[in-house]
This record gives structure tokens, C-alpha cells and sequence, in this order.
């Protein structure tokens, strides 16, 4: 049992540092642009589609530090070939402070493409932007009006 111990010790410091560098590294943008980049960067490396890491709380709460000039970029991530770099994008969208209407096009297309943050995300932000999708087409991605709560 101690070596055990002591095994799981020096796997845990040996992995400390890198994890700590890279936690580091995600957080130090200094402009918005640096900050896509880095969400980018971290989506193509790790996966966030069902759980997000410290690094990708980190990297999501740096972009949003931007507010609002942060939800056009991260929606364009949407459309990223690299499913890591949009589901990444539709996770820092859910914590967004608003998403204007004007991005429910690409909205959609992320709903449809099954990117798994942006229904919550949509939820979270049912007011305006869900009620111009009923409006404006009737259904959102694979969701139908009956389903989404007024």
C-alpha cells in the first residue's frame, strides 16, 4: 500500500507543473483576439464536449472578461472544422452576458451540427434569442416549439 502511496504521489507532482503551465498559459491573453486564439489552441488540444477542465474554466473566463465584443469571435468559432474548438466556443457562449439575435443563423447551424454546450447555452439566453428562433422558423436545430419553454 505505501508504494502505492508514493507512486500516485509522483505521478501527481510529476504532472502538476505542466498542467499548471498550460492552466497559466490559456489564462494570460492580453487582448481578445489573443483569447480566441488561445480558446482555439486549447479546443483543438482537449476535448470539452461533455466535462470542462480547469484549463477550459480558465480560458472561457478570460474571453468573457471582454463581455460582450466576446460573442461575435466565439460564434464564429462555431463553424470550426475542429469539433473541440466549437463545442470549446459554445461552452464559453453559455456563460456569455448576451447573444444578440443577429447570431442565431450560426446558432442553428451549431444546433444542428450537434454541438452539445449550445442548447444550454440557448436556454440560458431563451428570452430574445429563443423567441426570435420561434418566430423566425418555428423550430432551432432539432428542438420544436412545443419543446422549448415560453
Amino acid at each position: 500500500m505505501p508504494i502505492r502511496s508514493l507512486l500516485m504521489f509522483a505521478v501527481l507532482t510529476l504532472s502538476y507543473p505542466a498542467a499548471a503551465a498550460f492552466a497559466s498559459a490559456s489564462t494570460d491573453c492580453t487582448s481578445l483576439d489573443d483569447c480566441i486564439d488561445r480558446i482555439a489552441e486549447l479546443g483543438r488540444a482537449t476535448d470539452a464536449k461533455r466535462q470542462l477542465s480547469p484549463q477550459h474554466r480558465a480560458s472561457i473566463d478570460a474571453v468573457l472578461s471582454f463581455g460582450e465584443a466576446a460573442v461575435s469571435p466565439l460564434v464564429a468559432l462555431l463553424s470550426d472544422p475542429n469539433e473541440g474548438v466549437a463545442n470549446l466556443a459554445a461552452a464559453a457562449l453559455r456563460d456569455a452576458p448576451r447573444i444578440d439575435p443577429s447570431h442565431l443563423p450560426a446558432v442553428r447551424a451549431g444546433l444542428d451540427r450537434k454541438l452539445g454546450w449550445l442548447a444550454p447555452a440557448l436556454g440560458r439566453h431563451r428570452g430574445e434569442l429563443s423567441n426570435r428562433a420561434l418566430q423566425s422558423g418555428g423550430r432551432v436545430g432539432r428542438f420544436a416549439p412545443s419543446r422549448v419553454r415560453r
